[in-house]
């Protein structure tokens, strides 16, 4: 499975002008619920939100992956996870485990059914963030197509 096939274009904010984790979550749940009108932005919101109170998802290196289950009969008929890419360039703070402002943001959206697909899309995520090319390259792209193509490239797919 490759992330680029869970990720819509539009399901990319090149740059996000919010300044607290809550705005953050809010912008995320709304532009799922924009690029996929069978979730609904204030479920999403929550489950976010439920997510956070266990723990910040805000991994350390400037790097956030929020995330939460759904119920499966809000995806299409094949019950894939669906992601939303964000970035501030002046960074927010996330509670991050670092205590370091967060500039890159993969949001997760999985079906609560399986957990497995859950858990290894978010081993691809780490892994790609992981990587301090694709951070820097991800930080200086100046379009969605761009993002995508960075994705693309880095993603082995596995």
């Amino acid at each position: 499975m490759r992330l680029i096939n869970l990720l819509a274009e539009e399901g990319i904010i090149t740059e996000l002008d919010v300044s607290s984790k809550t705005e953050l979550l809010r912008r995320i749940s709304d532009t799922l619920a924009k690029c996929y009108p069978s979730f609904n932005a204030d479920e999403i919101f929550q489950v976010l939100m439920e997510r956070e109170k266990l723990g910040s998802t805000g991994v350390g290196d400037g790097i956030a992956i929020p995330h939460g289950k759904l119920p499966e009969d809000r995806f299409s008929s094949e019950p894939l996870p669906i992601l939303l890419f964000a970035r501030s360039l002046r960074g927010i703070d996330f509670d991050a485990m670092d205590s370091k402002p967060v500039y890159l943001i993969f949001a997760l959206i999985a079906p609560e059914n399986y957990p497995g697909m859950h858990l290894k899309v978010l081993a691809k995520i780490a892994r790609l963030l992981k990587n301090k090319e694709v951070q820097e390259k991800l930080l200086l792209a100046k379009t969605r197509k761009e993002i995508l193509e960075i994705i693309n490239q880095y993603d082995n797919g596995s």
